[in-house]
């Protein structure tokens, strides 16, 4: 039988998935990020986060330091308050020419 994965607790929703912890407040978005996100878009994500937990990371760039992917994300972790949310790092030029940085 499969065992169970453990979930962490951080100053907010259970953790779902894996990352470094990082502040949601000092990632830095990207400038050039076409996409545009409602307040009704962000709340609505904040409420399904604070109820099911956090399930994707914030991808941030390493070579930038900018979001590359997850920006509503940040946004709706802001909004909660959150002191930590996961953040993974990309750091292939391959990569980074395929999205924002």
């Amino acid at each position: 039988m499969a065992k169970k994965k453990t979930q962490k607790k951080i100053d907010g929703p259970e953790i779902h998935c894996h990352g470094e912890l990082l502040d949601p407040a000092k990632l830095k978005p990207h400038p050039a990020n076409p996409a545009k996100h409602p307040e009704e878009q962000v709340k609505l994500l904040a409420k399904i986060m604070a109820g099911h937990g956090i399930r994707h990371p914030i991808t941030v760039s390493k070579l930038s330091g900018f979001i590359v992917s997850g920006h509503c994300r940040r946004d709706a972790a802001v909004l909660l308050g959150l002191k930590n949310t996961l953040s993974s790092n990309r750091s292939s030029r391959t990569h980074q020419k395929n999205s924002l940085c």
